[in-house]
C-alpha cells in the first residue's frame, strides 16, 4: 500500500456539535430537575435550542437532535412549572 492510499483511507475527523445545542440540553435538564429555576432556565433552554437547531441545520445536522431535545425539555419544564403554580398539577 502506497502512502497516498493510506492517507485516502483515513477516516474523516468527527465534527463537534454546535455549543448552543449542548447548552440547551443541559439547561433543559436542569430546568426539569430544579423546580424553582424552571421559570428562568426553561426559556433560556428554548431560545438557545432554537439558535443551536438553526446553526446545526446549516452545518449539516451535527447537534440538531441535541438542540431539539433542549427545546423540548425547556418547554416541558415550563409546562410543569406553570401547572404547579396554578395548582393543576
Amino acid at each position: 500500500m502506497t502512502p497516498e492510499q493510506r492517507q485516502a483511507a483515513a477516516p474523516a475527523p468527527a465534527r463537534k456539535p454546535y455549543p448552543y445545542g449542548v447548552h440547551a440540553l443541559m439547561l433543559g435538564l436542569i430546568a426539569c430537575i430544579a423546580y424553582p429555576f424552571a421559570v428562568v432556565l426553561g426559556p433560556v433552554a428554548v431560545i438557545s435550542g432554537l439558535i443551536g437547531h438553526r446553526a446545526a441545520r446549516k452545518r449539516g445536522g451535527v447537534g440538531e437532535k441535541l438542540a431539539l431535545a433542549g427545546i423540548l425539555l425547556g418547554l416541558i419544564s415550563l409546562v410543569l412549572f406553570f401547572g404547579k403554580v396554578s395548582g393543576r398539577l
